[in-house]
């Protein structure tokens, strides 16, 4: 399988390329074929192939090593959960076509909205997770206020008359008041998710103990970058 060519010209002082040169060069193709592949291979293990992003797998070890790094430095990390609202209504009116062009775009826009230092992955089905190092929840809550409203500018063509645009319920979790291990982190984060599916959709909520918070929406700057 050809999978990309390298080209070589100019040999210093004029010479030209001998046997040699070509053994060199054919040993360095075949290194960098393997690399390559490799690298292709890396991606189908770590990476969904719809949607681009991180799977449950590698994104649950990423998690781990997140939490193993804030516990040993004691630095801030928060975790924020989403579901798509109504999406099996959706797939059952318009089709999994329609449904799949939702996620396709849905997954852009979170890469596009989220810090260089966040880990978005595909939770799986509609579900959608952000791991936010360096975050507390407060500035948590700006970020996903932020993801919220971008996903709700979605504009999805129907046919000549119709659009539809998806909607995201959102729960916030934070390292280590809200949960120590991956598995009480993501409890935390899916309570509140669901607290959100509960009261009305279309809103983010922090987990608390005594009871989750609904975040009142935010005045954001969509340039403002949370440090």
């Amino acid at each position: 399988e050809v999978i990309g060519v390298i080209n070589i010209t100019n040999k210093k002082h004029d010479k030209l390329f001998n046997q040699k040169d070509l053994e060199f060069i054919t040993s360095l193709a075949n290194q960098a074929a393997i690399a390559i592949d490799n690298a292709k291979l890396y991606e189908l293990a770590t990476k969904d192939g719809m949607t681009k992003l991180y799977i449950y797998r590698h994104f649950y070890t990423l998690l781990e090593n997140e939490i193993r790094r804030c516990s040993r430095y004691n630095r801030n990390m928060s975790l924020i959960m989403m579901d798509i609202d109504n999406f099996k209504k959706i797939n059952d009116t318009y089709g999994h076509l329609t449904g799949d062009t939702i996620l396709k775009r849905l997954a852009a826009v979170l890469q596009e909205t989220v810090r260089k230092i966040d880990i978005p992955a595909r939770y799986g089905g509609e579900e959608f997770v952000v791991i936010l190092p360096e975050t507390d929840k407060e500035n948590a809550c700006v970020i996903a206020e932020r993801i919220r409203k971008n996903i709700s500018e979605i504009v999805v063509k129907i046919d000549e008359n119709q659009n539809l645009s998806p909607t995201v319920s959102m729960g916030i979790a934070q390292y280590s008041t809200d949960g120590q291990e991956a598995k009480e982190l993501i409890n935390a984060a899916d309570t509140a998710l669901y607290h959100s599916k509960h009261n009305g959709k279309n809103m983010v909520s922090t987990y608390e103990k005594d009871g989750c918070k609904k975040v009142e929406q935010i005045n954001i700057d969509i340039q403002q970058e949370i440090q």
